[in-house]
């Protein structure tokens, strides 16, 4: 009886002591945190497309354009205060000027 106490006194310090040694070097590592957002990703080559939501001061407002096409310049940036009538972004307009190119020569 006395030699099974022992022995299962002993297996136990031998456990605490197992586990002691595990955990001593994981104490001080820090836990890699994932990325608050996921990254963006290109779909195609340097195109990105995106909608936007302006936050106001008093409402938000969504941001859209009547055409859809690649964004040639953004005219503000984030923090930036926007006035009735400043521009925020400007299209790419290529295809329009292509479209009246044609449009004109049609009708002369």
């Amino acid at each position: 009886m006395f030699k099974k106490r022992f022995l299962l006194f002993a297996l136990a310090l031998a456990g605490a002591g197992a586990a002691l040694q595990l955990t001593r070097g994981t104490a001080t590592e820090m836990p890699i945190k994932p990325p608050p957002y996921e990254p963006a990703t290109r779909d195609k080559d340097g195109l990105i497309a995106a909608a936007g939501l302006i936050e106001a001061v008093a409402e938000n407002t969504l941001l859209g354009s009547p055409t859809s096409g690649t964004i040639a310049k953004v005219h503000v940036r984030v923090w930036d205060q926007v006035k009735v009538g400043d521009p925020i972004l400007t299209l790419d307009d290529r295809d329009l000027r292509a479209q009246r190119a044609v449009q004109k020569a049609a009708i002369w």
